[in-house]
């Protein structure tokens, strides 16, 4: 006896809610104006237009959403390293 199952059946979906931090070097990168106490400034996320940012790929990713309670919540943060991070919630 042959039974056909309905492939919607076979499907599920996680749901799950997180941070977004991206960490990478760039040394091309120099910013000049006020910094931190450890060399390090907080930038606008508008910055990120101008800076080479790396491609996320997450597979089967169905919905991708921001959280928007306050405004954005979103930073961009270059040590003196060259480390550029942006984290967003």
């Amino acid at each position: 006896m042959d039974y056909l199952i309905p492939s919607y059946i076979l499907q599920q979906q996680v749901l799950l809610s997180g941070y977004l931090t991206l960490r990478w070097n760039d040394s091309r990168v120099t910013v000049t104006g006020k910094r931190e106490s450890d060399g390090s400034v907080i930038l606008d996320k508008t910055c990120l237009d101008v800076l080479w940012t790396p491609d996320i790929w997450i597979e089967f990713l169905n919905d991708f959403r921001t959280q928007d309670v306050m405004g954005d919540l979103a930073r961009l943060h270059i040590t003196k390293e060259h480390e550029i991070e942006y984290w967003q919630r």
